[in-house]
């Protein structure tokens, strides 16, 4: 059943075309600034929704095609909700200041326990392709144990792998012990890294130092699964896997959203 609500998607990925058709469900939606298109002068839907996360570079809008500024985008808005993912705090504020209701996606806690799991199975798959080897008895580190890395380790323990888990938090190692992992401090990472078939990023750090890249064998891929890591170097065989429910789950990342979005919005937030 349709209700009275229009949105305007700006940008985005495969979830957020996804998104875009699942919305007409609840009522009418346009989706723009993913072709060469100009954005319209005034966007006054219901609710305007931003990229998850609306930027990679907290300048430029994520999207396919032009990347327009951040800045130049958000003067074209008069809608009295509008969601994204990430929205830098500038934005927020003079957003707000307009009169509109904001809501950071990438705050919500029912969103990013979904989100995890989703990350959590497609960094399965990049293991198994990048290690060319079953994960039963494979052994594979992951590098915190927030939302993503207790996934992680949850799917990979049950899958037969000897998984390390590595963190900062007492708490946190004696948890990831409960599950049936190896645990080291995060001071020690370079013990967890040594003879590891792969190594997954989920701490949204730059975790990797000289004796961290000294310690991994040739060719062990180093997987970045964490927002705000990002910890490429040359000297590891980096694959850059942020935003991964977009490239490998975007009908269910999309699903996510639209319940999230919807909810909130028959509820009035």
């Amino acid at each position: 059943m349709k209700n009275n609500f229009d949105f305007a998607i700006l940008g985005g990925d495969r979830r957020m075309a996804i998104l875009a058709k699942m919305l007409e469900n609840v009522g009418t939606c346009k989706h723009f600034l993913n072709s060469d298109g100009d954005i319209p002068e005034r966007i006054e839907a219901t609710a305007t929704i931003l990229p998850i996360p609306c930027s990679f570079d907290g300048i430029r809008l994520s999207c396919f095609a032009g990347a327009p500024l951040l800045n130049d985008v958000i003067s074209h808005i008069y809608s009295p909700f509008v969601f994204g993912g990430r929205i830098p705090a500038e934005i927020r504020k003079e957003l707000t200041a307009r009169g509109m209701r904001v809501y950071d996606l990438l705050e919500d806690e029912a969103l990013l326990i979904k989100n995890a799991q989703l990350t959590a199975e497609g960094a399965l798959g990049i293991i198994i392709a990048e290690t060319q080897r079953a994960v039963l008895g494979a052994r594979i580190t992951v590098i915190g144990f927030g939302r993503i890395g207790r996934a992680l380790a949850r799917i990979l323990t049950a899958l037969g792998a000897r998984v390390t888990v590595a963190a900062r938090s007492d708490a946190q190692l004696a948890e990831a012990e409960c599950l049936g992992c190896l645990t080291v401090p995060l001071t020690e990472l370079p013990t967890a890294i040594a003879g590891a078939d792969a190594v997954c990023n989920t701490a949204p750090a730059h975790v990797l130092g000289r004796a961290e890249l000294a310690a991994f064998s040739a060719g062990v891929p180093f997987i970045e699964l964490a927002s705000g890591g990002f910890n490429a170097s040359s000297e590891v065989r980096f694959i850059n896997a942020q935003g991964l429910p977009g490239k490998t789950a975007p009908e269910s990342a999309a699903q996510i959203i639209y319940d999230r979005i919807t909810d909130l919005l028959l509820r009035q937030i």
